[in-house]
């Protein structure tokens, strides 16, 4: 397949996935059965050329670059200074702790849902975090060479970071996103992000949520035009929607020639769990590689490090082209 053909099956997918949501429960292709709700249904996967597969996330340290996704997993091993952080970031799931904490300030206790949202944040904030090591400050987006993508930046331009399904306040959201630097090397498609969903995974099957993460923020990938300067950047970001449609639309795309649209997600769920997804194009079909479920519920035993070594994944030389 041509590069061209790639990125219009990427936006084929994404109209496809998105562009039915027309309201609370209107998708069809979405189960609502007790067990199985919010997942998108294999029929669907299969019609639409839609991979779902496992993933063993703990098998990639192997010292090899030829891994079975286009990333290539960090050591895990925490750096020692980011142990405070956990302790004080670390969302506290005791209900009757929480509830004696918020009586006391007059507040109102986080409801279930809210938990995956937290997790994310404190992913968001661990991650982002200033360092202090051998006198220096730093951060895990300078060890590992990533940038954390926010406004200004051509990606953001049409980037959707939420949405909701199947009713309007179960809204999934995206919260931060990296990408390899590119002032370190010449400009990649890689994208790393954190999302968190309103709803429960199950092992072997993919929330919508999720899918519709992963087709948005392809999709956005490919549309994203090259902007030439910081200037030029400011005044896109400056326009109102419709003619900043106008404009990217005329403009050539960043990654012109590119045939995966790779992308790694740290998607967490409800309850107090999260796994990693990997979703990346070959020719016209969408290959989704997914870990296990992982809990999420005790600080002790949550493999905070494993996820932070696959969120700050750097790209693999395979498909560097």
């Amino acid at each position: 397949m041509t590069e061209n053909v790639v990125r219009e099956r990427v936006i084929s997918l994404y109209h496809i996935v998105t562009g039915e949501v027309e309201g609370p429960k209107s998708v069809s292709f979405v189960s609502n059965e007790p067990g199985s709700e919010g997942d998108v249904l294999p029929s669907f996967l299969h019609e639409h050329k839609i991979s779902i597969s496992s993933w063993d996330i703990e098998a990639n340290l192997t010292g090899s670059p030829v891994t079975p996704v286009p990333f290539i997993q960090q050591p895990y091993l925490l750096p020692h200074d980011s142990l405070p952080l956990i302790e004080l970031l670390f969302p506290d799931y005791n209900q009757s702790i929480r509830r004696s904490w918020a009586e006391r300030y007059g507040l109102v206790v986080a409801d279930k849902a809210d938990w995956s949202d937290e997790l994310c944040h404190f992913f968001g904030e661990l991650a982002l975090a200033t360092r202090v090591g051998r006198g220096l400050h730093s951060s895990l987006p300078d060890l590992y060479k990533v940038r954390h993508i926010s406004h200004p930046h051509p990606f953001a331009l049409s980037h959707g970071s939420y949405g909701s399904f199947p009713n309007f306040e179960d809204v999934w959201k995206i919260d931060l996103c990296l990408e390899p630097d590119r002032r370190i090397k010449s400009a990649l498609p890689h994208i790393m992000l954190t999302a968190s969903q309103p709803a429960q995974a199950r092992e072997g099957s993919i929330l919508y949520g999720e899918l519709a993460v992963i087709v948005s923020v392809m999709h956005d990938r490919a549309i994203q035009p090259e902007v030439g300067s910081e200037e030029e950047m400011k005044k896109l970001s400056r326009m109102d929607l419709e003619e900043l449609d106008e404009v990217v639309g005329e403009k050539a795309p960043a990654f012109p020639n590119e045939q995966k649209f790779p992308l790694l997600l740290l998607s967490l769920v409800n309850p107090r769990h999260a796994r990693i997804l990997c979703a990346y194009m070959s020719d016209d079909l969408l290959v989704v590689e997914m870990s296990k479920i992982y809990s999420f519920e005790e600080k002790e035993s949550a493999p905070i490090g494993l996820f932070l070594s696959w969120l700050f994944a750097s790209p693999s030389p395979v498909v560097e082209t």
